[in-house]
């Protein structure tokens, strides 16, 4: 994701915690909202609301950034009521 890339790139370039990497978005969200001092150059005081509102409500995926989501490839059909009925 876009979004977990760019906030760990932006971690990382204050700190060298090798742990970061690891981390899945709601991860470093939280490293930020815990060590805001830390990290107060990289992102402005003004978007902390968005991140306690993302944290919060969980409102990006938490893959880990190396983990494949796994695709659908089938459809799921629903049991034919016709055939219950036969």
């Amino acid at each position: 994701m876009a979004r977990e890339f760019r906030l760990l790139s932006s971690m990382t370039s204050v700190s060298s915690d090798p742990k970061l990497a690891k981390m899945t978005l709601g991860q470093l969200i939280n490293e930020y909202l815990d060590n805001k001092d830390e990290y107060r150059k990289i992102i402005p005081k003004k978007y902390e609301p968005l991140l306690e509102y993302c944290n919060t409500y969980r409102v990006f995926s938490v893959h880990p950034k190396k983990e494949k989501k796994s695709s659908v490839t089938k459809a799921y059909a629903a049991p034919s009521t016709t055939a219950a009925n036969e």
